[in-house]
């Protein structure tokens, strides 16, 4: 029996509004494009002018895990080089 690979590439097509939500990542300003719905979910969670120490939490748990996503995004980039 012979090795027999296959590649599937799937491809997404936005439709609707679309939003940025821009992060600070290691001093560099990244921009992520997002559904406006959800845009203004996230507004409506983290965006206020005195957050409760829950919120920012909250807030700074998901900064996190964007960092560690775009990191290691960067770091498969390149190993896939």
């Amino acid at each position: 029996m012979r090795n027999t690979q296959f590649t599937i590439t799937e491809y997404t097509v936005r439709t609707g509004k679309v939003s940025k939500i821009d992060v600070i990542i290691d001093d560099k300003n990244v921009r992520i494009a997002v559904p406006s719905e959800l845009k203004a979910y996230f507004n409506s969670q983290f965006t206020r002018p005195n957050p409760t120490p829950l919120q920012r939490q909250k807030y700074m748990t998901l900064m996190a895990l964007m960092r560690a996503a775009y990191n290691q995004g960067k770091a498969d980039g390149v190993a896939g080089q």
